[in-house]
This record gives C-alpha cells, structure tokens and sequence, in this order.
C-alpha cells in the first residue's frame, strides 16, 4: 500500500515490532516501536544539501507492506532518514533489515544530531547528519568488513571483521552503546568493537558538537547510488531499544 503522504505513511510504521531476544543482566524495559504511538515517537528528516541539489528529482516511496516498513529508492531519489524524537545516551538497539541491493547504502545512525553546515564555495549553510553509523558493510568503499564511523571519517577501529551480508534475506543488527563503549552485532556475532570513544572523536576531531555522545537514533537511506538506475528496496522489521 502506497501513501501520498510522508507523514501518514511513516504512522504505519511498525506493526510487527516484538522481537522476543532478552539480553541477560541489563536494566530497563525494551521500547517497541508501533503504529498506535508513531507520530508521538518518529519524525522523518532529511540533509538539507539534498532537499536544495535535489529538489526537482524523484522523491523515496515509504510504505508499508505485510506489517514491513518500507523504502523504495527510485533513480536520482534524495535521502530520507526516520528519526526517534527520543534522544538516547546509553542503550540497546536491536532490528532487522533487507535489501534488495549490496549498494543501497541503508544504515542505522546513532547519537545522530543535524548540524549547520557550509555550502563549499557559496557561503551558505545546511543542516547536515552527524553521528554514529552502522552501514552493513554497503558502502562503495567497503569490502564487507564491519566498521564503526563517525560522519566524515574512516572506520574508527583497526580490527574488521567480515559481513556476510546477503540481499533478499532478513539480517538482525543489534548496537551497544555503554558508558565509553561501543559494539555492532550482526546475526548474533560481535563484528565491532570500539573503546574510549570520547577519546577518539577528540583525538580525529570529530566531536562537533558538546555532547556528541548523545542524540536519536536514525534509520537512514542516503540518495540513491550514482550509476544504479534500478529501483532499490529496504526492508525494517522488530526494532526495539532499551536504554541503560
């Protein structure tokens, strides 16, 4: 089912959102995110350089399909990046995904904050994402290791592991953030690590804000990828967060 309307699409968001994993010995209550409490919890944004450079082009399709959220990327399309209106310091993030395409640059972006950004060469500013990202190893400029960035920079830590990410089928994603330290899981396996992660952005310059350690959490899709003209598809089931 298609909606016209962005806001009333994104209402729909998230019927099947009960995923049943507990994880031992940690506080606090899961938060299932679900259709009766959408438009008190979610907001849809998107980086103001695109919504200016791509104005006239074709905008993403939200839907939902089999209790699925859904979003469908035609060519030249913007990026679109729904948002917790809740902000989170310290928590446990779980969901699942797929994508119909290794290229679709889908990720989960956390601590998220949009920021004022200058328009190279115009003077001009745009809001732009910062924060934390999960990518699924879909990047053009991966190889299928698993990373932790920070908008702007390269993999934050040395040791990657590889992702087996397959299209077509349902991965689960799970993000850790706890005191100074963060983890991404991917079916199950711890596939990164990063420790003193306050001591990192200070160190790379990356911390752009006062507290870049805290912000909503993003289901993000950025503009289509240049060269793919056909239409990508990706797929958000059972989220649910727990804060620490």
């Amino acid at each position: 089912m298609n909606l016209k309307n962005t806001g009333s699409i994104l209402c729909l968001l998230a019927s099947s959102f009960a995923w049943s994993n507990n994880v031992s010995g940690l506080e606090g209550e899961w938060s299932h995110y679900s259709p009766s409490n959408f438009e008190q919890e979610w907001e849809v944004k998107e980086n103001g350089f695109n919504s200016r450079r791509l104005s006239k082009k074709s905008q993403k399709v939200f839907s939902v399909k089999e209790d699925v959220f859904t979003v469908e990327s035609e060519y030249q399309s913007i990026g679109k990046f729904l948002c917790t209106k809740k902000s989170y310091t310290d928590f446990i993030f779980e969901a699942e995904v797929m994508t119909n395409n290794l290229r679709s640059g889908a990720f989960v972006a956390y601590h998220a904050q949009f920021l004022d950004k200058k328009w190279k060469g115009k003077g001009r500013t745009y809001k732009s994402l910062y924060g934390f990202t999960y990518g699924f190893g879909n990047w053009p400029q991966t190889t299928g290791e698993a990373e932790i960035r920070y908008t702007g920079s390269k993999s934050l830590i040395a040791d990657h592991k590889e992702v087996e990410f397959q299209t077509n089928k349902w991965h689960k994603v799970k993000i850790v953030v706890k005191d100074n330290t963060i983890q991404h899981w991917f079916d199950s396996v711890l596939v990164a690590e990063l420790n003193d992660v306050r001591e990192t952005l200070k160190s790379q310059k990356l911390d752009k804000s006062e507290d870049p350690m805290k912000g909503p959490i993003v289901l993000g899709m950025p503009g289509h990828p240049k060269g793919q003209k056909d239409l990508i598809t990706v797929k958000w089931k059972n989220v649910r967060v727990k804060e620490l």
